[in-house]
């Protein structure tokens, strides 16, 4: 999956499940009507399955939950089976990463802001030794425990968190 909008959707319905997609337009704040044909893509990739209805403003609103087959981890590091696919997905999390960026120094009417509300990004390139490195690692699992404590009591407003850390290829 390359799209940016289908890998959103895909962990805003992992986040909210069940979830309709009202649900999903108002967490993405873009419209339901534009969300219709990703919705369908991702439901016949096998990726959304359908959930049941509930009640809606109008008429019943159909529900969607993440299948078991967009749980599972597609890539294995031991074998390099999946690399390209886990690329292209990575691609499109960083697409998604600089669009949420770009919407957040922007108000409601499109204008510029300042400085969006608790808002932290940084871009490095550093050196790192095996002792940085241990302590990095363990940086990135209490960020994982704090990710997975949200999702799970689902307090407070939905954050988006991107991290990359990757030793950096040099040319000899």
């Amino acid at each position: 999956m390359t799209s940016p909008i289908r890998l959103e959707l895909l962990t805003l319905a992992e986040a909210e499940q069940p979830c309709s997609i009202a649900d999903l337009a108002r967490l993405s704040g873009r419209r339901a009507t534009a969300l219709y044909r990703h919705v369908k893509v991702l439901v016949s990739a096998g990726l959304l399955r359908i959930d049941g209805k509930r009640p809606g403003k109008r008429r019943p609103e159909q529900l969607f939950s993440l299948s078991d087959a967009a749980s599972q981890p597609r890539f294995d590091p031991a074998t390099g089976q999946g690399v390209k696919e886990y690329v292209r997905l990575q691609h499109a999390a960083l697409r998604m990463a600089g669009r949420l960026i770009r919407d957040l120094f922007r108000d409601r009417d499109g204008r510029a802001v300042k400085q969006p509300d608790r808002f932290h990004a940084r871009h490095d390139v550093t050196w790192i030794d095996d002792e940085r490195a241990r302590r990095l690692a363990k940086v990135v699992e209490e960020l994982e425990s704090i990710v997975e404590d949200g999702r799970t009591s689902r307090r407070g407003r939905p954050y988006q968190l991107s991290v990359i850390v990757a030793p950096r290829r040099t040319v000899e």
